[in-house]
């Protein structure tokens, strides 16, 4: 019998783990709300300077010292993935040829993908609507 609580506890530890590494949770509004542990090593991407993660249909690059943005994963409407380009510090989408801001916004101002706003708060980065 203390086998199986051992086994229930550590099976409970694990997907509790799992949860709160990446919580995606809604906001007022529905709003987009991720919560990302950098310490885990799934995200050891955004550890690094023009480090990139692409999650929950937003990429994420981390383009400073302690700086980061965030906009949608694909940039039209054939589903094509958006780029971050590091030597000219922009968002890019191949399909199209367009360059966005770190804000999602054309660098000739004519259209836009959606961007989100990011805050570091220790090891936890949190990208909101």
């Amino acid at each position: 019998m203390n086998t199986f609580k051992l086994i229930i506890t550590v099976l409970l530890l694990l997907i509790l783990n799992l949860v709160t590494s990446c919580k995606k949770d809604t906001m007022r509004n529905g709003e987009i709300y991720l919560k990302l542990n950098l310490s885990k090593t799934e995200y050891a991407s955004l550890n690094q300077l023009n480090g990139i993660l692409y999650i929950e249909e937003i990429l994420i690059a981390r383009v400073g010292e302690a700086t980061y943005a965030a906009v949608a994963q694909y940039c039209d409407s054939n589903d094509c993935v958006t780029e971050y380009s590091a030597d000219k510090n922009t968002f890019s989408c191949p399909c199209t040829g367009t360059n966005f801001d770190m804000q999602g916004v054309s660098i000739d101002k004519s259209i836009q993908i959606k961007g989100y706003n990011t805050l570091l708060e220790g090891n936890i980065l949190h990208v909101f609507e």
